[in-house]
């Protein structure tokens, strides 16, 4: 199974990893996991505008993993509800995915599985999601009424104009076809478009004093400049549309009704009862659909309307078949969704990969304060659960599975000691009881293996139990059951489940615990690791209505306070309850009332594709960018001439280098990178002190390597984390060269291109190129003469033609000559 993160960055890329996410997370004011801000059970995460103000309408939030969408519902606009002469809106819109999680032993075949749901509630609602691209300004940036032309330079600065601020959002007027205009000797494509954020009166005034209309929903003018224009494309949720129109691209056989196996139990496809041409326009629903099997393939297959091609004048034929509809057989041409507006669960589950869109932050406003005002913010409510009893096998490993993640798990009062002269030598100081993740283990010379628990001090390894990250009950996971709890801290009577959660992770904690101590207990920072490991079942917050039992507290907090006000306030959340309210009315998926609940991103950690704890697995021969490089700067061959995972020095201007290109005569911080992918100390130091050299130099520095300097090897994984360090630095020189005010005079078609412009409009494939040529010393200014132009062109064939010109590059061995051609060739 894969898992994906359920945001991105601020920069629309992946997060390093999940304690980043976490990190990030953990800065939500509210909404974290166990108890909310209101002295009430809270079993998933927010995530809001407040760390993410990106999902609000940039990046969307993700499926988490791979999975079925099983029920939903998407309203087409927020509800609303009243307080105080106030209208409030919110959303109730959610996605439920299911999840099947399955870890085999590789020997005994043992399976480690159960089923589980990850819960993306407070989506935003239909009406309110892009259907145009979306433009956002970078900088200010100046809107007019009309485009200024070339002819008319100098009634330019007469033309009205006003320039809108930073962030202000538009929508591209798709009518109206943009021109070109020109602004101060530069020219622009000019596009159209509807101002879709609001102003303020004094901008507004502003702008009329200039000539120029710029309140919400009024048309201008802008220069399209991807300086200060950023264009974000629409983003929606295909899980929604079921109805479907669709044009066939092959010819296909149109089938009977399926029909069952009495021996294998698979529904077989029916015999082809018609021939269906390719462009046969066919018609479905997408939550209609059925696995059937032909021969011994199961096929995606859909009961389709159909009208064949006219031929020669003559009508097509119509009518009803089974018909695969695949991505590779079929072009959709129009997608609907027809159930908006409803509790939705799907008849025939939709699948949904890792990383596929969910939708967005839906907006939720709340009662400011008992005599009115209201809080707005952007919030999705991201929870995982199971009902699943296998559980407890999952949690105990009862399949003896391993990989991924190692843990050691360090006992109290063991002997530390550090490495002095090669040798390991006995401190004062003692262990503490602890679980140390991914610990670093060494051998010294009798093949003693030695545990690293903390910078420089070492345990020997059979004092330690080694886990896997599929030990969870071992590595610190814990289960607390509070089947039946109103899920309310009572000020002054706390009720045993929320006692339960605090002692199940405070073992120092003595006596009764007042509600307060639990609440501090459960929103201390300190105790969060903590806390995430805790598996809590509890009733669901959206499986009742207000008038369920699980709610009287509600009505005993009312006559309690006594206050007219406050009984408005509950009488407003009693109705926003039964808006939010679906699980038991989506009785169809057999959801019990008390379920299971996990911290999300503490699960993905468990459960994600293991990233092996083995340094040597040869998933890290792999790299996410500059595979071609990476490839063509050496072997994984012990005692080949090109194994790169000892020192070396590849010859000619280079320098000392180590892995995959990492070249310590060209590298500003090797002495971090080092540390950071975990270089032992002897080896550390001695390439340190290679920093700079190159040519001669180098060659000399290297011949005067002792033995054991030769004999190190680097793991895998160093050598790929090291590669990925000094193909970012050399990526970013490519990128300054590129940007350089001179090489876009020199080579841009466009000389007053910006320097992001000119960067940008080079594709990824050339840039790879690019930042080859950089690594191996080819990209000189004799070579720019000849491919910069196409590069900034973004002309593809005629760079592939320079690039496989072997009389260009004289000097560039073949290997690394036909490696480059055959990749871009691809």
């Amino acid at each position: 199974m894969k898992f994906a993160f359920p945001i991105l960055t601020a920069a629309g890329e992946e997060f390093k990893d999940v304690k980043a996410l976490t990190a990030l997370i953990n800065g939500e004011k509210s909404g974290h996991y166990l108890l909310g801000n209101h002295n009430k059970w809270h079993g998933g995460i927010h995530i809001s505008d407040q760390s993410a103000p990106w999902c609000k309408d940039k990046y969307p939030v993700r499926a988490i993993a791979d999975g079925k969408v099983v029920a939903f519902r998407m309203m087409k606009d927020y509800l609303t509800s009243e307080f105080q002469g106030e209208s409030l809106r919110y959303s109730n819109c959610f996605c439920l995915v299911q999840h099947e999680y399955c870890e085999i032993n590789a020997e005994t075949k043992a399976k480690n599985e159960f089923t589980f749901y990850s819960l993306y509630m407070h989506l935003l609602p239909w009406d309110h999601y892009q259907t145009a691209d979306k433009l956002v300004l970078k900088k200010g940036w100046n809107a007019r009424n009309s485009v200024p032309h070339a002819n008319q330079q100098r009634a330019d600065a007469a033309l009205p104009r006003f320039a809108l601020p930073k962030d202000t959002e538009l929508e591209m007027d798709s009518s109206t076809p943009s021109q070109k205009g020109s602004v101060g000797g530069k020219e622009y494509d000019f596009v159209r478009v509807t101002i879709k954020s609001k102003l303020s009166n004094a901008q507004m005034k502003e702008a009329e004093k200039a000539g120029v209309l710029v309140s919400e929903g009024s048309s201008v003018w802008i220069a399209n400049s991807p300086d200060a224009v950023e264009a974000i494309k629409p983003n929606l949720p295909s899980w929604l549309d079921d109805q479907i129109e669709a044009e066939l691209l092959k010819n296909m056989a149109g089938r009977a009704d399926p029909v069952p196996d009495d021996k294998s139990g698979r529904l077989m496809a029916g015999s082809g009862s018609v021939s269906l041409p390719a462009g046969t326009k066919v018609q479905y629903d997408a939550h209609q659909l059925e696995f059937h099997w032909i021969g011994d393939k199961a096929r995606k297959m859909a009961r389709c309307n159909y009208v064949t091609p006219s031929v020669e004048g003559e009508p097509g034929r119509c009518g009803v078949a089974w018909v695969c509809v695949e991505d590779e057989f079929i072009k959709v041409n129009v997608r609907v969704p027809s159930h908006l507006g409803e509790l939705y669960v799907l008849p025939s589950p939709v699948a949904i990969a890792a990383g596929d869109t969910m939708g967005y932050l839906g907006l939720v406003e709340t009662p400011g304060s008992l005599i009115g005002g209201k809080q707005s913010k952007h919030q999705v409510h991201l929870e995982v659960f199971t009902q699943d009893p296998r559980l407890d096998d999952v949690l105990a490993n009862k399949a003896g599975t391993k990989g991924g993640t190692t843990y050691a798990k360090i006992p109290a009062d063991l002997i530390l000691h550090e490495m002095k002269n090669k040798e390991w030598v006995a401190t004062d100081g003692k262990s503490q009881e602890e679980l140390v993740e991914s610990p670093k283990i060494e051998k010294d010379a009798a093949k003693q293996e030695w545990v690293c628990i903390s910078s420089g001090k070492y345990v020997k390894k059979e004092q330690v139990e080694l886990l896997s990250q599929h030990d969870w009950l071992k590595i610190g996971f814990k289960k607390v059951d509070g089947s039946g709890s109103d899920g309310y801290l009572d000020p002054e009577a706390p009720p045993t489940f929320f006692t339960d959660l605090v002692n199940s992770f405070d073992t120092d904690k003595s006596g009764e615990l007042s509600s307060e101590e639990i609440k501090a207990a459960l929103q201390n920072s300190g105790n969060r690791e903590q806390l995430n490991k805790l598996i809590v079942k509890h009733p669901s917050e959206w499986y009742e209505k207000s008038s369920a039992s699980s709610y009287l507290w509600l009505d005993k907090l009312m006559a309690k306070i006594g206050l007219p006000d406050f009984d408005l306030l509950v009488d407003h959340e009693k109705q926003r309850i039964d808006k939010l309210e679906w699980m038991q009315s989506a009785a169809k998926l057999k959801l019990g009332k008390d379920i299971w609940h996990f911290h999300p991103t503490e699960m993905m950690r468990l459960m994600e594709d293991p990233i092996s704890d083995d340094e040597m697995d040869e998933r890290w021969l792999t790299v996410p960018k500059g595979q071609l490089t990476f490839d063509a700067e050496g072997n994984d061959i012990d005692g080949s001439p090109w194994f790169s995972r000892v020192v070396h020095w590849p010859g000619g201007v280079s320098g000392v280098t180590i892995g995959r290109g990492y070249d310590l005569g060209q590298q500003p911080n090797p002495d971090s990178d080092l540390n950071e992918v975990g270089i032992a100390n002897e080896l550390k130091v001695w390439l340190v002190n290679g920093k700079g050299k190159s040519g001669s130099q180098a060659r000399e520095y290297y011949a005067s390597a002792s033995y054991d300097i030769n004999r190190i090897e680097i793991s895998r994984r160093q050598q790929y984390d090291l590669f990925n360090l000094a193909y970012s630095y050399l990526e970013e020189d490519v990128k300054r060269i590129c940007q350089k005010s001179a090489t876009i005079r020199a080579y841009h078609s466009n000389p007053n291109a910006t320097p992001q412009a000119a960067w940008d409009g080079i594709p990824a494939k050339i840039k790879e190129i690019l930042v080859d040529l950089r690594y191996r010393g080819d990209y000189t200014p004799a070579a720019r003469k000849v491919i910069q132009t196409s590069a900034f062109n973004g002309d593809i064939t005629e760079f592939g033609r320079l690039l496989s010109d072997r009389s260009i590059w004289p000097n560039v061995p073949p290997d690394r000559f036909s490696r480059r051609v055959s990749y871009y060739e691809k």
